[in-house]
Order: structure tokens, then sequence, then C-alpha cells
């Protein structure tokens, strides 16, 4: 008797540090989630690393075979190992549905294998993209793209953190990042009065302003509590196609924005948000009109978060119509406006 096919989630995030979006998604659809990671440290590892997860994904594939399979794309390497499994099986294949992220699309790291990665996504049978700005692109490219916002985050029971807060306060949620400009908020608090700034993820040892505090890594229970009570929270990136998670929490928070000033961030944000460049003088003027505006930004934040919830629930019923007919339409009778082929 052959064994039911599953359907699966796969990554290369280690398990609970994967994207709230992919495990979201594979809750919802009940999938199952698969976690393919190398967890150690040591420099050898990283040296093997790609390899060996590849290997990994062909295996994992071949022994599995999946009906439907959502492959969470946060770097090329993954397409390359499930095209690999398309080739070696002998059997018909399952759905393949890329959940495509901004890296792979514009990490300078990726430019040589990029290429290559546009041919073998065009052999998928779609791309789950973030934004709206990515769809154009992916179009461009003639890969099939479905637009899917990050989901309605769940939030977790708030927990007070361990020190006083000095109110009124900005946070500004730091990954480590290369594309955040900490030394423009270094240079701003330096010559700012009256407003406070607590930049979580972080802990450094380079010296910053008394009205900045770094908190390292607090549990996300006490996150949520710091956000909360913010007057707003900063979204800064470099990056043009970058969306940021710590945006769509601040947003189901109902705590305004204040954003770089990029088209992918402005098309998701329509509301409780001000927009600016990273520099100095537009930071400063920005901040201030930020806070002039706050009554009418946080009505607005208020009313995108439900926008926001009911876009979001019927862009995912159309997407689960979608993955449901094994795409052997090929993607009939879909909404135009959100499916480009």
């Amino acid at each position: 008797m052959n064994k039911k096919r599953k359907n699966v989630v796969i990554t290369w995030s280690p398990r609970g540090k994967d994207t709230p979006r992919a495990h979201t998604l594979a809750r919802l659809l009940d999938f199952q989630m698969i976690h393919l990671s190398l967890l150690h440290k040591k420099r050898w590892a990283f040296l093997i690393k790609f390899p060996y997860l590849s290997l990994r994904t062909l295996l994992y594939l071949l022994g599995n075979r999946p009906k439907q399979l959502i492959v969470e794309v946060n770097q090329p390497i993954i397409v390359f190992s499930v095209w690999m499994y398309a080739l070696l099986s002998s059997k018909k294949g399952g759905t393949v549905i890329w959940d495509l992220h901004s890296g792979p699309i514009v990490d300078k790291k990726w430019r040589l294998v990029r290429p290559l990665m546009w041919r073998l996504l065009r052999r998928g049978d779609i791309a789950l993209i973030h934004d709206r700005n990515t769809m154009e692109l992916l179009s461009s490219k003639s890969v099939k793209a479905f637009y899917l916002p990050d989901p309605p985050p769940i939030m977790p029971r708030e927990e007070e953190v361990g020190f006083p807060l000095k109110k009124p306060y900005f946070v500004f949620p730091s990954s480590g990042s290369v594309d955040e400009p900490l030394d423009l908020l270094k240079e701003v608090w330096s010559q700012l009065d009256g407003v406070h700034l607590y930049i979580t993820g972080r802990k450094e040892s380079a010296s910053w302003p008394t009205s900045v505090t770094l908190t390292g890594f607090l549990p996300y229970n006490q996150y949520i509590y710091l956000v909360k009570r913010a007057v707003g929270v900063l979204g800064l990136t470099k990056r043009p196609y970058t969306l940021l998670g710590s945006a769509y929490e601040a947003l189901f928070l109902g705590v305004p924005l204040l954003l770089s000033d990029t088209d992918a961030l402005r098309l998701q944000f329509k509301k409780g948000a001000i927009f600016t460049r990273l520099e100095p003088e537009s930071f400063s003027r920005n901040l201030r009109i930020f806070m002039e505006r706050w009554d009418i930004l946080k009505r607005e934040i208020e009313g995108l978060k439900e926008e926001y919830r009911k876009e979001w629930h019927q862009l995912f019923s159309e997407f689960k119509k979608l993955i449901d007919k094994s795409c052997e339409k090929n993607m009939a009778n879909i909404n135009e406006s959100n499916l480009k082929c």
C-alpha cells in the first residue's frame, strides 16, 4: 500500500527561528512544518552548510515526495535543491510553491546565482510574495506570482520589562543586519531632548547618548509590552524591497510608524506612518512632524489594522483555492489583479 503523500512547508531556518509567516501558513493549511538546519557554530560548519542542507533536502523530498510543497526561499540555494529533486524524481512531482523573501532578490552576495534562480523559479507552480513592489519585478522575470502579505500576528500575553520606562519613547527593533542606520540614530539622538529611544536586539559596548537604551534581546512578551507603550516604532532599512516584521507587529499593536522612504514600505503602510530619508536633516524633520501629527497617526494605524486583517483573510482564501486546484488548470479563475503570469 502506498503511504499517503504529505503536504509540507520546508525551511532551512532552525526550529523556533523560522518566520512567523511560514509557521502560520503551515498551521492554517494543515501542512507539516519541516526544519532542516545546521546548528554548529564552528568555522568549518559554514563551509559545509549549503552542501549539507542541499543533500538533506534532496533526501527528504525523494523519501517523502510531498503532494504540495511550500519552500521558504530566504536564500537561493534551496531552490536548486528542489530543482534537483524534480530532475531525479521518477514519479510525477507535486505542486511547488516558492515562499519568496527579499534577500535572494536584492542581496549583492547572491548576484552571481540570481539569473539561474530566476530560471528555476519559473519552473515552480507559483511564487508567493510579500509585497506588491516585488510583484512587478517577478512579472518582468516571467515568474508566476501571488501576492499574500505577512499574516496578522498572534500576540502573546504581555510581561512587564525589568526596567523603568522613560516616556515618551520610540522603539527601534534591531536584527543586527547591515542595512540598519545605527549611525544615523546615534547622531540624531545625541542632539535630541525629551524623547527616549529603546533599541532592542543589541547590547553594544560603543558609547551611545544617555537618551538611548540598548536592551539586548528581550523575551517576546516583554518586547510586546515595550512596543505597545511606545509613541512610535522606527522601521528603518537601506534595502528597497525589505518589509519589516517589526512594522507589522507595531501595526497590530496600534502603534504609529516612522519608516524608511521606500516604495515597498509606502505600498504596504498607506496610513498611520511617516516616511523619511535616512539623512539627519530629513529624519529630524520627520520626527518632529510625527510628534505633531501623533493623534492623527494613531487613529489611522487603528483603521489600517482592520483593513489589513480583512484583506489578508480574503487573499488567503484565494490562495487556498489556488493550491487546492493542484495547479492542473494553470491557476484558472484567479483574480487577475493579484495573479500575474
